[in-house]
């Protein structure tokens, strides 16, 4: 006999599953992660955009000044602000009449909706993460807006949360052509010598007084490039550093500059690619992205539904969001890296 309670069972199941759900998508994409330690995952009430405060010039009436001295009151220009698009993702979770029939028991019911959520999750993970690495183009510009526009190539600049990067060169990343600048990288000594000298100006033209790269995104290949090179550089003797707090929740990394080196699988050109031989490399500063999520929409979970023409029931999980950034001149991409040289 099925169980009568079946439905009200499956939801309050996935009710309780959403957080632990959420915490397992988001603590194993490295920059979600490091968002998420840094206070920069955040909720927002809705409205029909993103809007994210930017200081785009200093104010001028900062000088010193004795005695009777005038004090400058000019009013101030340089904020502006950036705009977002909520953007949603989702999946869903159905049960048909036979699963139903066959899952009667409690903890066949439980173990039936394990599957499935962990289905729902793995998938889930890919999509989000393979969002954050592209252009916010995909599906008809439904995605989130990910890191190749807000990071970008910078053989041609774009509009970026409605501000056009060429018209305003403030609100453009740092970019450097590997290629045209270092030529085609193999693993000889001297190639990946120059590797480091790309990323040590990388990293400086990103930095600004004590701002500082806070995360460095590369593929399998360019990853292990690395690695090849800090070994060449010490004879094998030196053994890299780690971030053990992101290596203790399951993020493999080394260090560089006291900087986390991550592997994304889903970096344009990324070496899973078939037939890419260009890859790339991302400097971010996350004290200067942010993941919105609108309030009540945090991986949450809708009542189980039967649709009129099917024998099954349905429960979506929804996000609504968007990766906002505030200063892209502290974020920085390295195109171009060939390595069939």
């Amino acid at each position: 006999m099925s169980n009568p309670n079946f439905s009200t069972l499956v939801a309050t199941t996935l009710q309780n599953y959403m957080p632990r759900l959420a915490d397992n998508i988001t603590n194993k994409q490295a920059l979600w992660y490091q968002l998420k330690q840094r206070g920069f995952v955040v909720k927002a009430k809705g409205g029909t955009s993103i809007v994210e405060p930017l200081m785009v010039a200093r104010n001028t009436t900062v000088k010193s000044y004795s005695g009777y001295d005038i004090i400058d009151l000019a009013p101030q220009q340089g904020l502006t602000a950036a705009e977002y698009l909520w953007k949603q993702i989702a999946g869903s979770v159905t049960i048909s009449g036979e699963e139903k029939f066959k899952n009667s028991g409690k903890s066949a019911v439980i173990s039936l909706l394990d599957s499935k959520v962990k289905q729902l999750e793995l998938s889930m993970m890919m999509e989000i993460n393979r969002q954050l690495q592209a252009n916010g183009l995909g599906n008809g510009g439904k995605d989130i807006t990910g890191l190749a526009l807000q990071v970008q190539d910078g053989t041609a600049w774009s509009v970026v949360g409605g501000i056009d990067s060429n018209t305003f060169p403030y609100w453009r990343n740092q970019w450097i052509d590997y290629n045209a600048s270092y030529g085609d990288m193999a693993y000889a000594q001297a190639d990946l010598q120059e590797l480091i000298r790309s990323w040590t100006t990388m990293y400086w033209s990103c930095a600004r007084n004590n701002v500082r790269t806070t995360l460095i995104i590369v593929d399998q290949k360019i990853f292990e490039a690395y690695i090849a090179a800090v070994q060449f550089g010490t004879n094998g003797t030196f053994t890299i550093p780690i971030d053990t707090k992101m290596a203790d929740a399951g993020i493999m990394n080394v260090m560089f500059n006291g900087t986390p080196v991550v592997i994304d699988d889903d970096m344009p050109n990324a070496s899973n690619v078939a037939g890419s031989d260009n890859h790339e490399v991302l400097f971010l500063n996350a004290d200067f992205l942010k993941f919105v999520i609108g309030e009540g929409k945090d991986f949450v979970s809708t009542p189980m539904v039967t649709p009129d023409n099917q024998d099954a029931e349905s429960s979506k999980i929804m996000l609504y969001g968007n990766l906002t950034c505030s200063n892209r001149q502290r974020q920085g991409r390295i195109t171009n890296i060939d390595t069939t040289g």
